[in-house]
């Protein structure tokens, strides 16, 4: 199972609605499925707009459904080929130099998922162990929901393959966490 199939489970509840990918990257999610009107926002690749995750033009409540999967981790620069892949160089424009900085864009982002969304809100997080130390990310997105407006309807965990160590690094303890994705919907009473 990968992410696209997630996605693909997921569309069942939410349906064909207009979508916003609001960190695009490589389009991974929509392998499987593909909303007939996807909106993509990724700084980094050729996407429809390419506009900072936390600070969007787009309107209140303009998409039905806004995707967010944002940075979990801050990685320096290296030639490391999940480093390249999702661009997650400490040296870009933006980047998350530290867990501080993941925490906070995954806030923002959450935040300005919820803004634009007319009624679902898709996330995808982990939690972090850094510095021998167990960051609660899931926990942080699930509160952020909630204090938006959103109840959250479902969580899934995804167990991906295990990722390769950049070398000189192990992860050690409770490095391998699942990502989690978190689907809550716009609180009814909380939208009139």
């Amino acid at each position: 199972m990968n992410s696209s199939d997630i996605i693909l489970q997921l569309a069942v509840t939410i349906g064909d609605v207009p979508t916003l990918d609001l960190t695009h990257g490589l389009g991974v999610f929509w392998k499987q499925y593909t909303p007939s009107k996807l909106t993509t926002n990724d700084r980094n690749e050729d996407a429809d707009y390419r506009q900072d995750f936390t600070a969007t033009s787009f309107d209140d409540r303009s998409f039905e459904l806004v995707v967010f999967d944002p940075p979990f981790t801050a990685n320096g620069p290296s030639k490391h080929r999940h480093q390249k892949r999702y661009r997650s160089h400490r040296d870009q424009e933006g980047a998350p130099q530290n867990i501080k900085d993941v925490r906070r864009l995954l806030v923002g982002g959450i935040k300005e998922a919820c803004r634009i969304s007319g009624r679902w809100v898709l996330v995808k997080t982990q939690d972090v162990v850094e510095s021998g130390q167990l960051h609660a990310n899931v926990n942080l997105a699930l509160n952020t929901l909630v204090k938006s407006g959103f109840n959250v309807v479902r969580e899934t965990e995804f167990h991906s393959n295990r990722r390769p160590q950049p070398s000189g690094r192990r992860v050690t303890g409770l490095g391998r966490r699942p990502s989690v994705f978190i689907l809550a919907e716009r609180n009814r009473v909380a939208a009139e």
